[in-house]
């Protein structure tokens, strides 16, 4: 029968590996057996397709100094990891946090500029090309101009863009380029006005034209209050302008819509399988 105690070991260090990235892994593991030599635990295999080890007996004492220290090594780690791969090297991404860490569910390199406080996207133009994830929430910026992420990066890796609560009222027709490979655009709780509306035009039919592989387009109380039934009608000469063959998902929740005046609305989404539209009128 496998050791109990042994067991523990096990599921503790496993749960400490968690907590760290994997680029340390290794390095967490050597530390574990160059502990063990040190303090000279005898471990063994059960067998050679379980590949866990069990220890021999240890004391009350000798047990929770095993652990503490390990635990001492974990959080350790933990910061050298956060050091080295969290520090943005733009001087105009210092506000924002970059490196690889977990989203959805996967290791992946996020640039975060949750809160920063800005006012333009000068910084979007220094995007690392690793990135993966743009979150850009919590700022202030009325009108994303053209080119946000400069004329000359290679953004193939850049799969998401959440851009929420950034109170954006217009979004240009050329402000989303290099967005070749981004599957998953959030544009929620902004304050898009998609129409024209005297002299003042917001209608920009090719606003999404450049995200030819996006999967899911996020509009969760995105659009200005009090829009008019016209909505419709606007969402979908963008969707025919946008060449969005590969969507599959839209939320357009919490956007006070009474009824699409446009039946048609849809029908140039071959793809689309679900729509959200929750909380509305």
């Amino acid at each position: 029968m496998p050791n109990m105690k042994a067991n523990r070991y096990i599921f503790f260090l496993w749960g400490l590996a968690k907590c760290l990235n994997l680029t340390y892994l290794f390095m967490f593991s050597n530390l574990i057996l160059i502990f063990l030599k040190r303090t000279k635990l005898k471990y063994t295999f059960q067998s050679s397709h379980q590949q866990l080890p069990t220890f021999n007996k240890m004391s009350p004492t000798q047990e929770r100094k095993f652990l503490q220290r390990l635990f001492i090594a974990c959080v350790g780690l933990s910061f050298i990891n956060l050091s080295q791969s969290y520090t943005c090297k733009s001087p105009l991404l210092q506000k924002c946090i970059c490196g690889k860490t977990n989203y959805d569910r996967h290791i992946q390199y996020v640039v975060n500029c949750t809160d920063t406080g800005f006012t333009n996207t000068e910084m979007l133009a220094e995007l690392p090309e690793e990135t993966q994830v743009l979150i850009f929430q919590g700022n202030y910026i009325p009108e994303l101009p053209w080119n946000i992420f400069g004329e000359m990066k290679d953004l193939s890796l850049l799969k998401t863009i959440d851009m929420s609560n950034n109170g954006i009222r217009e979004i240009k027709g050329k402000s989303y380029h290099h967005v070749t490979n981004v599957e998953r655009l959030i544009l929620n709780h902004n304050n898009l006005t998609i129409s024209s509306r005297g002299e003042e035009n917001y209608h920009h039919p090719r606003v999404f034209s450049n995200f030819v592989n996006l999967i899911e387009l996020h509009l969760t109380n995105a659009f200005a209050d009090n829009t008019d039934e016209a909505l419709a009608i606007d969402l979908h000469d963008i969707f025919v302008n946008s060449n969005l063959t590969k969507l599959y998902k839209i939320h357009l929740e919490q956007n006070e819509i009474k009824r699409f005046r446009d039946q048609y609305v849809f029908c140039d989404l071959p793809s689309l399988l679900d729509i959200y539209l929750g909380n509305n009128f």
